[in-house]
């Protein structure tokens, strides 16, 4: 029974570990790996679109706490300048500031990213004739995948368990001072 109980005792650990590790995982993902809201306004902060005033300043929208959902930041701009040629300029632009363009067409729906980073402007003709632009700035894809720090951090909080059950066992059958028990007592 004693033994049942210590490999109980193991195993619980090496998930309590593994959890706790995982949890790590999502943490460093969430917060270092992640651009955060102040990051994100900076970068917009840094967008350049040829031809648009701004009716609004870069702003997050949709984060809502206590949820996990990150928000994004938006902002509005018009152009007196007509759809076609605002979009071709933007695109021009946005290449021009070092964002790879993935997509844009027809719909003038412009896509770009950076390492991190989303950038979606959403060109539309403006009731005067000129061009309105909603662009929005989210977090992309980043080198550090979150599952791939979720499954790291689970599998160090697993070692690192393994680890400590295999020192205790060690520790549990050296050879102690002469006329005592080599076994210590304690955690079981």
């Amino acid at each position: 029974m004693r033994v049942v109980n210590v490999a109980v005792l193991r195993v619980l650990l090496a998930l309590v570990l593994a959890g706790a590790g995982a949890l790590l995982g999502a943490a460093v993902h969430w917060w270092v790996v992640q651009p955060s809201d102040a990051e994100l306004v900076a970068t917009a902060r840094t967008v350049g679109l040829p031809g648009f005033a701004g009716q609004d300043q870069p702003q997050v929208t949709g984060a809502w706490a206590p949820s996990s959902a990150r928000g994004v930041v938006h902002w509005d701009t018009t152009s007196p300048t007509p759809l076609s040629p605002a979009g071709t300029a933007v695109v021009a632009a946005l290449e021009e500031q070092g964002w790879t363009v993935t997509e844009s067409g027809r719909t003038w729906d412009v896509v770009a990213t950076r390492p991190g980073r989303v950038l979606t402007v959403h060109l539309r003709t403006a009731p005067d004739g000129g061009t309105h632009a909603s662009v929005s700035l989210e977090r992309g894809p980043t080198t550090a995948s979150l599952r791939a720090l979720v499954v790291g951090g689970a599998a160090t909080g697993g070692v690192v368990a393994a680890a400590l059950a295999a020192a205790h066992a060690r520790r549990r059958h050296l050879p102690g001072p002469p006329g005592r028990s080599g076994t210590i007592t304690g955690w079981t």
